[in-house]
């Protein structure tokens, strides 16, 4: 019997839990959990699959820290469900949370959690350069990042 955790080949989709998906094909890797914890938790399935995938991978390592800190920052201030897409077409990383406050990342001084947010998205800014942070059309924040990846 094989775990639901086992490498499959690509395209594939897995239900991992309840409630979280991992999907893995050549256009792109989508993880949708209903707990933002829980897709902090697939940053190295992320990183496995950038490395078997891409054909160039400029910084592995960058990589996985954007998708970790743009996660995190969910887990912190947006706990509840999260969908985090890669994209080969766009060589961009996505992360949808459900709460509209993340929409104005970094927030003010006055935010109690400021400082941490605030050297999250300078860590982000500095790996990425270009931060792109909106509303959902479906509702919460879409943050969107490029990543040293070929």
């Amino acid at each position: 019997m094989t775990s639901d955790l086992e490498r499959e080949p690509v395209p594939s989709e897995r239900v991992v839990r309840a409630w979280r998906r991992l999907e893995e094909s050549v256009d792109g890797w989508v993880c949708a959990t209903a707990r933002a914890a829980d897709a902090l938790a697939m940053r190295i399935e992320f990183r496995n699959y950038l490395a078997a995938c891409a054909e160039r991978v400029v910084d592995l390592d960058a990589a996985e820290t954007l998708y970790a800190e743009l996660v995190e920052n969910c887990v912190r201030h947006a706990p509840g469900p999260v969908l985090v897409e890669w994209s080969w077409r766009d060589l961009a990383l996505t992360v949808v949370d459900a709460v509209d406050r993340l929409r104005h990342w970094p927030f003010s001084a006055d935010d109690l959690r400021a400082e941490r947010t605030h050297r999250g998205y300078a860590i982000v800014r500095g790996l990425a350069g270009h931060v792109h942070v909106a509303r959902d059309p479906a509702g919460g924040t879409r943050v969107r990042v490029a990543l040293p990846v070929r």
